[in-house]
């Protein structure tokens, strides 16, 4: 965005049919969308999709290198045994992220046991998602976020995460969405089909 600021700048005392700030909007949708037709054509619709819901097209190199990471796996021998979870609870945390706004919240504002696990695998989450600048960062967080998608989804199967009934449910669903903001990240794992 800086740049395409400097490049506007440069038509300075010239006669422009945008301000400033609608021709950077419109030069960065056409960048964007350009980069994820050659993310595209490098792995799939699928992985751009998921990669870009992630966001970062302003920082062409590491899309590249989360679609590079995540092509590899969704195509590997191995991605169905976690794909399927992935999604699930990519799908889940998304519902859960339009209703509350992510924050993280410690184990020690919970009471039940299932609550400390929830804190424990969005710790998890969030530490394995932080650093994602090569592929094989991305290819580890990965290969590990396919274990806490799979205990994500024992949880939502043995609790009412949303019980209405509990006064911590507000807390826990905060947490969950702040997961799915981790998760997002690597990418949208509900689009990779």
């Amino acid at each position: 965005r800086a740049l395409f600021g400097l490049a506007y700048d440069g038509f300075e005392g010239k006669k422009l049919d945008l301000s400033r700030d609608e021709t950077i909007a419109k030069v960065s949708a056409f960048a964007a969308e350009r980069l994820r037709g050659l993310v595209a054509g490098a792995t799939s619709n699928a992985v751009a999709d998921a990669v870009f819901a992630g966001g970062g097209a302003d920082q062409p190199v590491y899309v590249t290198v989360r679609a590079r990471a995540v092509h590899a796996a969704v195509t590997s021998k191995n991605a169905e045994a976690w794909l399927g979870k992935a999604r699930t609870v990519a799908k889940r945390l998304s519902g859960i992220s339009k209703e509350s706004k992510p924050v993280m919240h410690q184990a020690s504002e919970f009471e039940r046991p299932d609550d400390a696990t929830i804190v424990e695998l969005v710790t998890k989450l969030d530490a394995l998602t932080r650093e994602l600048d090569t592929e094989n960062l991305v290819e580890q967080a990965l290969g590990k976020a396919g274990d806490v998608a799979a205990s994500l989804d024992d949880i939502f199967t043995r609790m009412l995460v949303n019980d209405p009934a509990d006064p911590r449910t507000p807390k826990r669903l905060e947490l969950l969405s702040y997961g799915a903001q981790c998760m997002l990240r690597i990418g949208d794992f509900s689009k990779l089909v």
